[in-house]
């Protein structure tokens, strides 16, 4: 099933953190702000240099947590609750 966010929306998929040394408990990783993703598919209307694809840096109070029937966890926000991309 595909998801398709309306207006200036953003739909993200987490990004697991790369750490070698660190163990983080999932629910702990969500309690923790701001949280990677990586966006899955954008609104119509939403900022035109967010692309499907970009690493985004977002706060985890910003938008929704949604879980889909096939019970994979996705975030969605408005574009401009993005705080950073990045960049290569």
């Amino acid at each position: 099933m595909t998801w398709e966010p309306l207006f200036g929306r953003v739909l993200l998929e987490r990004a697991q953190l790369k750490t070698t040394s660190i163990i983080i408990p999932p629910n702990a990783e969500k309690r923790n702000a701001p949280c990677h993703g990586v966006v899955l598919a954008v609104g119509p209307t939403a900022d035109k240099s967010i692309r499907v694809g970009d690493t985004v840096i977002f706060g985890v109070h910003a938008g929704t947590w949604l879980k889909t029937p096939d019970g994979k966890e996705l975030f969605a926000c408005q574009d401009e609750d993005l705080i950073a991309k990045e960049v290569a």
